[in-house]
């Protein structure tokens, strides 16, 4: 039987999961980050396109190939050595028959986007189906016993082993292939170091009752995930087949920067929220205890963040990437305008998956796709900033709709969320409106590196004091842990 903390450890566990949760995912996407904007210099926005549409294809038909099944490992009350065994090798035999389903439709996705290249990429890629299984339940079991220590470490060898790759090769000239070997290496590594840090062996076992147990919750949570992939990178595919590679490229590029503000703001408290949760079953009291400090730790974290990149993202933007990715500075600004329904989707799914109510969160993403999907796909034969626009108003329309989900399915309080959210919301909105003051008046008079230097820790102080100001919780929560800090010391 896997060892398993106890509901009274879950308070104090957050600390230890946070850090480490945040070390892999801020280091993680900083070595992504520092690829991406190397090889943009490198490779041509259409072929970021091409990597980029292969990407969400194998991305998405992965989820289907491991059928919830490594998520259903985690949430499981009793998890037995049948139980891991069982799922590693319907995970592995499963990713062959993608693996075959891959090839075959790579010729046929090439004619689909008019992307001739696609075809030969996708097929490479599509050897992820048979590699990842190889790690998928080691993945499982450590994040089910909080080991967020070794998943950091392994994630973050893995990403500067891929990125090292993927740059040298770009260096050399082989273009598109240098994105394809930095996943194809990353994917291998974490296998090998998932192996390395968690010593469990799968034996020969297969048991026909623990496949439908894991298949039974894990395809719930396989449909909301699936939908929830094509809500998140349907917009790419909807690029591709109605504008153009290139301009998938752009999206590619502005969903990395904004995958760099998800991986230091949202990944780290997305990552240990659901396992949190999770222990707490059967307690409501320290379920409530938890998801409150996760909805005010997620707030203090995320807004700040987005709303203060779309203030001077037009500066960053020339700066980092070059003239051939000046559009994507103009796209960044409404991309941050995702901060609010951000958060809250990540504690409602959460929420949610923690209380087994994976029927709720597929209806939630359902009604996410059948609203927004179409309504994107108007907006893309406008152009790129219509199907933006159309995006980020049905991801507020329908935050109501999934507030009203939580409510009915857990004993988790959605009023919590929301007010959690007001003063680091206002604070990061006074913030940025200081920015866009002031910044004519330095633009005039400093270079935009320096511009940069004077803005980002001035308005870091300013957001600091206006949300001590405004939030008795955060004033307390800082007051306690400047405490335990003083006694630690002495």
């Amino acid at each position: 039987m896997s060892t398993e903390p106890a509901p009274s450890q879950v308070s104090r566990a957050i600390g230890g999961s946070a850090f480490w949760a945040t070390a892999s995912s801020v280091g993680s996407q900083i070595i992504r980050f520092s690829v991406f904007v190397t090889l943009s210099r490198l490779v041509s926005p259409s072929e970021f396109g091409t990597v980029a549409i292969a990407s969400v294809l194998i991305d998405v038909f992965s989820l289907i190939a491991i059928a919830g099944i490594s998520d259903a490992l985690v949430m499981k009350k009793q998890l037995t050595e049948e139980d891991a065994d069982t799922a590693f090798w319907t995970n592995l035999g499963v990713g062959f028959i993608f693996l075959l389903l891959g090839l075959l439709a790579s010729p046929l996705a090439a004619r689909a986007f008019n992307a001739p290249a696609l075809a030969p990429v996708l097929a490479v890629l599509s050897l992820t189906f048979v590699i990842w299984p190889f790690g998928a339940t080691h993945t499982s079991r450590m994040s089910r016993e909080l080991q967020f220590k070794a998943l950091a470490l392994r994630t973050l060898i893995a990403n500067f082993i891929g990125a090292v790759v993927g740059i040298v090769m770009a260096f050399k000239g082989f273009g598109v292939w240098s994105l394809v070997a930095r996943s194809l290496v990353t994917t291998v590594t974490l296998v090998i170091m998932s192996w390395l840090a968690y010593p469990w062996r799968p034996k020969f076992r297969f048991r026909l009752d623990s496949l439908r147990a894991l298949f039974g919750v894990g395809s719930r949570l396989m449909g909301g995930q699936l939908i929830g992939q094509m809500n998140g990178r349907g917009v790419e595919l909807i690029a591709g087949l109605l504008i153009t590679p290139a301009t998938v490229g752009v999206l590619r590029i502005g969903g990395q920067c904004f995958s760099l503000l998800q991986q230091v703001s949202v990944a780290p408290i997305a990552a240990i929220a659901m396992p949190l949760l999770a222990r707490t079953q059967g307690d409501p009291v320290a379920g409530r205890e938890v998801f409150a400090k996760m909805c005010r730790l997620s707030a203090l974290m995320i807004y700040p963040v987005f709303f203060g990149t779309m203030s001077v993202s037009s500066i960053i933007f020339p700066l980092t990437f070059g003239p051939n990715w000046a559009l994507t500075g103009a796209v960044m600004p409404l991309l941050c305008a995702m901060a609010i329904p951000l958060q809250f989707n990540m504690l409602m799914s959460a929420g949610l998956a923690s209380r087994g109510a994976a029927q709720a969160i597929l209806k939630w993403n359902i009604l996410q796709a059948v609203v927004g999907l179409p309504l994107s796909a108007l907006g893309g034969f406008f152009g790129l900033f219509p199907l933006l626009a159309f995006t980020i108003g049905r991801s507020y329309l329908l935050l109501p709709f999934g507030l009203a989900w939580l409510r009915r399915n857990t004993e988790l309080e959605p009023r919590v969320l929301v007010m959690s959210s007001i003063a680091p919301l206002a604070a990061s909105i006074l913030m940025a409106g200081g920015v866009f003051a002031v910044r004519p008046f330095l633009e005039a008079r400093l270079g935009p590196w320096f511009v940069l230097a004077v803005v980002i820790p001035i308005a870091a102080l300013v957001y600091a004091t206006l949300v001590l100001t405004l939030s008795a919780n955060t004033r307390r929560e800082v007051l306690v842990w400047l405490r335990q800090r003083r006694v630690a010391a002495a």
